[in-house]
């Protein structure tokens, strides 16, 4: 079961700046892989790129890994990747890290939430929210 990413109370806050500043909220549907809801800051990751071991903490934004990749993240919060099968290596690694992961995300829509500010992913339902 994942929890929420521990910013709520920022999100809380970004969510009313985003009302009073205008700054644009979109959602996006993909295809739910692993279920559970997180919240946090694109990490962007290609596949194939040699990064070591990354400790950021947010959603990782990924193309697909390749096994060796899936260990050099240790503050993962969710998935979003260009991939639907949930047995691709990202699902399979979220699953393993018990992180929400949607996939489905084509090129040009994964380059519009890679560009975002925050994210939220429900790999329930599939839908990743995006504010920038």
């Amino acid at each position: 079961r994942s929890t929420l990413f521990p910013y709520t109370t920022l999100f809380r806050s970004l969510r009313y700046d985003c009302e009073e500043t205008s700054l644009k909220h979109r959602i996006f549907r993909g295809t739910p892989v692993y279920r559970g809801s997180a919240e946090g800051v694109p990490i962007v990751f290609v596949s194939g790129d040699k990064v070591g071991h990354c400790d950021q903490v947010g959603i990782l934004v990924v193309d697909d890994l390749i096994p060796y990749d899936q260990n050099q993240f240790g503050g993962i919060r969710g998935c979003v990747m260009e991939s639907d099968s949930a047995i691709s290596h990202a699902a399979i690694a979220a699953c393993q890290l018990g992180v929400p992961c949607v996939g489905g995300f084509d090129p040009i829509m994964r380059e519009k939430v890679k560009h975002a500010s925050y994210l939220r992913v429900d790999g329930s339902t599939g839908t990743v929210e995006a504010w920038y």
